[in-house]
């Protein structure tokens, strides 16, 4: 059958592939994260956080332009703001590639790339919460 030798060599295997994929799938503590990787980790909580909220108002604010479909300028507004949103999205991120390059020869690069999309992103969603304000 299977000598010890070949069963210890792939148990071995099989716990060193196991401890290697395992810290991919664990989410670091953000209350006092340490290693790059945990602070890298953490910005892209936060990023993803701010992510959501800019796409959960983007989709409000396209909700109430549809509910003013009968005012004469709301598709031409709505149809204008979606033009802008995805000059917006463009210009976000070759801002934060620059922010990227700027950094790219440091262990930084990830966080202040990561840091740039999330500070644009709130930025957004603020100016696209003043749609929901105005009416």
């Amino acid at each position: 059958m299977f000598s010890s030798a070949s069963v210890s060599r792939c148990t071995l295997m099989s716990i060193m592939l196991l401890v290697a994929v395992l810290p991919m799938n664990v989410r670091a503590s953000c209350d006092d994260p340490v290693t790059t990787l945990e602070i890298n980790d953490c910005a892209q909580q936060e990023f993803d956080k701010t992510e959501a909220e800019l796409n959960r108002v983007w989709k409000q604010v396209m909700g109430y332009l549809d509910e003013l479909a009968d005012e004469p300028d709301a598709a031409a507004a709505k149809a204008q703001l979606r033009t802008a949103q995805r000059t917006w999205v463009d210009y976000r991120e070759q801002d934060c590639q620059a922010v990227h390059t700027m950094h790219q020869s440091g262990s930084i690069r990830t966080l202040m790339y990561l840091g740039c999309k999330t500070s644009h992103a709130d930025r957004r969603t603020r100016e696209l919460s003043e749609w929901l304000a105005e009416g």
